[in-house]
């Protein structure tokens, strides 16, 4: 007697995506379409053939499903800029920039907007950091969007300037992720500025949504 048994689609014929940085070593791939050709007939009983092929599947990591969440260590040593230490999420990550000379003014100082970039770049280095992928995310058509933002300049930055984006989570709902942001220059570590930023979860159609458990149990 045989069976019919369904597997993850042919590499030839598989449409495949990679949710993983092109900075990622060996990154697995996840089937989207399957394929005709991956239904094979074995016998009921060859417990050996069924064993071979899950073998064979699990060398070449291919996993049904991906995930919305980097399977990695929670301070990921990839950002070469950013803290290692296992600080809990109430507690800053620190990511060293330098001033560009096109974020300058006409006065010589680095733009008021520009600011607004460093605090973003800060916020979506701190989701990596824990293992969340904004850009698998944004791939599911849900989105990690700005709702509110709010900054109070200090002292300006100049070309050339080193200095470190301080970010951590000062709050959380089942909607809304709030982000505190701490500027400091190297050289004298002189305050720069001070801001917050609300992040909410908006699902497909653009509305806010409740943060899927797995993710909400990371950032909290």
């Amino acid at each position: 007697m045989l069976h019919t048994i369904s597997l993850p689609a042919a590499y030839k014929s598989a449409t495949c995506l990679n949710l993983h940085r092109s900075s990622s070593p060996s990154p697995p791939i996840w089937p989207i379409s399957p394929s005709p050709s991956s239904v094979a007939t074995l016998p009921a009983n060859n417990h050996n053939n069924i064993n071979n092929i899950h073998q064979h599947h699990r060398r070449l990591n291919m996993i049904p499903q991906y995930s919305l969440i980097q399977r990695r260590p929670i301070f990921s040593t990839a950002c070469s800029n950013s803290s290692s230490s296992n600080n809990s999420n109430n507690e800053y990550l620190e990511i060293v920039l330098k001033v560009r000379d096109y974020e300058l003014d006409q006065y010589g100082v680095v733009n008021n907007a520009i600011y607004s970039s460093y605090c973003q770049h800060g916020s979506h280095e701190f989701m990596d950091s824990i293992g969340v992928n904004c850009d698998a995310i944004a791939r599911t058509g849900n989105a990690l969007a700005t709702a509110e933002a709010s900054i109070k300049f200090i002292s300006p930055l100049r070309s050339g300037d080193k200095f470190v984006v301080k970010v951590r989570i000062s709050g959380l709902t089942p909607t809304r992720i709030y982000f505190e942001h701490r500027i400091f220059k190297l050289s004298n570590n002189e305050l720069i500025l001070e801001g917050k930023t609300t992040v909410v979860w908006l699902n497909k159609k653009y509305r806010p949504s409740r943060i899927p458990s797995e993710i909400y149990k990371l950032l909290n």
